[in-house]
């Protein structure tokens, strides 16, 4: 079968599997649901950016998992945390659902793309993946997050516990600042870059 749309979109993402349950996929993605809308499924890229952007681990860039694409809806983390200023702002994010995942390793899956998404050809990830059918991945069900792990998610996300640290004399680290600032803007850690001038 040829894919000759742009039916893969591709998630650069710090998420985990964790993550991925307790939403009942990945998120909270700026994107359009009219480019988003023809795509199949959704190949998740390891985001190991390190030391506040100074260093990438050495699975940065890696394709880990692709998920068979069920839904693609307003997110909805923080809610409840930050009630209607927050319902504003998250309208213009999206979870990308997905009922079924398969694991991967494509190391170097991500070439040198400036934002956190990407549309591709499924014939591209194919090729990627050394396979000619998405068929042949041995895809699994993802259990569907209840309201109450939804809830959960909400209350710990983005970064939730690492944002309610106390200053101590070496200050904040790089990953509490920038888990504090996500809390507050209602966006995913992932999403904020920190340069320091010095």
């Amino acid at each position: 079968m040829k894919h000759r749309a742009r039916d893969v979109l591709a998630v650069l993402t710090s998420e985990t599997m964790r993550d991925f349950v307790l939403v009942g996929g990945t998120s909270t993605w700026k994107l359009s649901p009219k480019s988003a809308k023809d795509c199949r499924y959704v190949v998740c890229v390891k985001n190991d950016i390190q030391s506040g952007g100074q260093h990438r681990g050495q699975n940065h860039g890696m394709g880990f998992l692709i998920g068979r694409i069920s839904s693609i809806r307003p997110s909805k983390l923080g809610y409840s945390a930050w009630k209607d200023s927050f319902e504003r702002k998250s309208s213009q994010r999206f979870t990308v659902h997905f009922s079924e995942y398969a694991d991967i390793n494509v190391p170097e899956f991500w070439g040198n793309w400036q934002n956190p998404i990407k549309y591709l050809k499924g014939d591209e990830v194919l090729s990627m993946l050394g396979i000619e059918s998405f068929d042949e991945l041995a895809f699994e069900s993802l259990a569907i997050s209840s309201h109450s792990h939804e809830q959960e998610y909400t209350l710990e996300s983005p970064g939730r516990g690492k944002a309610e640290a106390q200053y101590t004399e070496q200050g904040l680290t790089i990953d509490q600042a920038k888990a504090g600032i996500a809390v507050r803007m209602g966006i995913s850690p992932q999403n904020i870059e920190i340069r320091i001038n010095t």
